[in-house]
């Protein structure tokens, strides 16, 4: 993800999500960030995002 490097610097979570493959296997997906120090979150967001995809 082109953004990563400014969410490590400035400390704050972030998680590429896959949501999609293509036909030729390859993922596609999202950058999520949330706010500093909030990474309880981030990981319900991961998690439901993951539910709805099954």
């Amino acid at each position: 993800m082109p953004f990563s490097p400014i969410w490590s610097m400035t400390a704050q979570p972030a998680a590429g999500l896959p949501l999609h493959w293509t036909s030729k296997g390859l993922p596609v997906g999202v950058q999520a960030i949330a706010r500093f120090r909030d990474e309880t979150t981030l990981f319900s967001f991961a998690a439901q995002m993951e539910q709805a995809q099954r």
